[in-house]
């Protein structure tokens, strides 16, 4: 079985280029060529844990599962008791989980499918003892190794071994009642620079592995309006979710954008809306000095457009402004006007973006964060 949600993000960029972390930096790695080679070496076998069977699990049975005892799905933490389903659905404005209206209050685990099991277990349990329901993982994603943390080939094939490590992460996540986000970006060098026919050929195998899930989303397009190597058309992005949609047609989807002001943002949805099927809307924002005091009148503005198109779907704040991104280091006071003013305006969810979950290898994501951070993630779940 194959069943959770993911999200978490925040970043800081100003103008239309686009705010997310991994721009045109041509190895996937998220921050401008930082780590340009992107080898990020890890374990012998590439699967991220120490059993040398490839899979991730830890255990050295290659199933995947968390315990070890070869059911992969019905008692993933190992406590005996068959875990809940958590099935991510939409009412109106908001995200459901088992058909409750929830706000998703995601981190940003970009890494995720380089994690070990002990990491992925260690965090998801600290994140969800939190009141974090979510985390945003990249299956594109290639900092501390393409063989490591991209589940996607070139070609539109699968990384059989970072596909488990995502079966198993996706698994923990529903165990602690969690959801997935699951992200997509074409033009990653080394995991989506195939084109687009093997971009979609690869996007359409995943939802095939993955449609037992039911407590994941996808994200088809990180920053999809950026003109550069992320940028997808409305009608590639159309032909994507029908690829989605033939294999798996309750998925729920949406196609990310970057670097936008509400009113454009709005635009482009209605557009998307019209044309590609899509669920709800992801923007990301321009981040600039206001951005968490102006986090309820963005989302309100953009909604008002919306509306006045004639659509009023969920607007999920997917990935905010985060510590280090152009040297700006945002106060804990920041984030937590940043998220209190999205449940303010009623949107959906908000996403902790930092870069304590770029690169899980050989680290854990509490072990990455910084002081301010580690202060800040404590209050964020309070209403």
């Amino acid at each position: 079985m194959r069943s959770v949600l993911i999200i978490v993000a925040a970043v800081s960029c100003i103008g239309t280029s686009g705010c997310d972390d991994s721009e045109p930096s041509g190895d996937g790695d998220g921050d401008a060529d930082v780590d340009a080679d992107g080898d990020g070496d890890g374990d012998a076998d590439g699967d991220g844990d120490t059993d040398g069977d490839g899979d991730g699990d830890g255990d050295g049975d290659g199933d995947a599962d968390a315990d070890g005892d070869g059911d992969a799905d019905a008692d993933a933490d190992g406590d005996g008791d068959a875990d809940p389903e958590v099935e991510v659905g939409l009412s109106d404005r908001h995200f459901t989980y088992d058909g409750e209206e929830t706000f998703v209050l995601a981190a940003s685990y970009y890494g995720g499918c380089g994690a070990t099991a002990d990491t992925v277990t260690s965090d998801l349990e600290g994140l969800s003892a939190l009141g974090f329901n979510n985390v945003r993982v990249w299956v594109t994603w290639t900092r501390g190794g393409v063989d490591n943390s991209s589940v996607l080939r070139p070609d539109g094939s699968l990384n059989a071994a970072a596909l488990d490590r995502l079966d198993f992460l996706i698994e923990m996540a529903r165990s602690r009642g969690m959801t997935v986000d699951v992200t997509f970006s074409i033009g990653v060098e080394g995991s989506s620079d195939g084109g687009f026919d093997a971009y979609r050929d690869g996007i359409a195998a995943l939802t095939a592995e993955l449609v037992d899930y039911r407590n994941i989303f996808f994200d088809l397009g990180n920053e999809h309006d950026v003109e550069d190597s992320r940028y997808l058309s409305t009608e590639q992005v159309a032909e994507l979710a029908s690829a989605v949609r033939a294999i798996d047609p309750a998925r729920l989807l949406t196609a990310s954008l970057g670097g936008n002001p509400p009113d454009q943002a709005a635009d482009l949805y209605a557009d998307l809306y019209e044309t590609a099927d899509i669920d709800f809307a992801t923007p990301h924002f321009i981040r600039n000095d206001v951005w968490a005091a102006e986090t309820q009148s963005r989302v309100e503005a953009m909604r008002d457009d919306l509306i006045d198109a004639g659509w009023d779907r969920p607007i999920y704040l997917q990935e905010e402004a985060r510590r280090g991104y152009n040297d700006a280091q945002w106060p804990k006071t920041d984030f937590l006007t940043a998220v209190a003013g999205a449940r303010a305006a009623d949107a959906a969810g908000w996403c902790f973006h930092t870069d304590a979950g770029f690169e899980l290898v050989d680290s854990t994501f509490f072990d990455q964060l910084d002081e301010v951070e580690l202060d800040a993630i404590d209050e964020l779940a309070s209403p």
